[in-house]
């Protein structure tokens, strides 16, 4: 069986990216592993007893307060306040580095 030098050529290329480790890059950032902390960024920020602002608050967390996120639901981000053991779920976007 012979190839033509075209398929050739794109087989020798396919094969040369494949072997030296090129990956692509969409521009899309995941979200960091479950346990990460995080702190408030808000003045102040109610935790919530589900993912919805009409859902009950359970707590009331202040400006720089540490914040350990578990998970994302949506804008929503499912924490465990760390001073005092209270699970919930906040905006994520009032969530910053520490």
């Amino acid at each position: 069986m012979t190839m033509r030098p075209g398929t050739r050529w794109a087989m020798g290329l396919f094969l040369a990216v494949i072997l030296s480790g090129c990956a692509v890059s969409v521009g899309l950032v995941p979200p960091p592993p479950a346990g990460y902390v995080r702190v408030v960024a808000a003045e102040s920020l109610h935790v919530r007893t589900c993912p919805s602002v009409k859902c009950e608050a359970s707590t009331v967390v202040y400006n720089g307060q540490a914040l350990q996120v578990y998970e994302y639901q949506g804008n929503w981000a499912r924490v465990l306040v760390i001073d005092s053991g209270v699970l919930g779920w906040v905006q994520a976007k009032y969530l910053a580095l520490p």
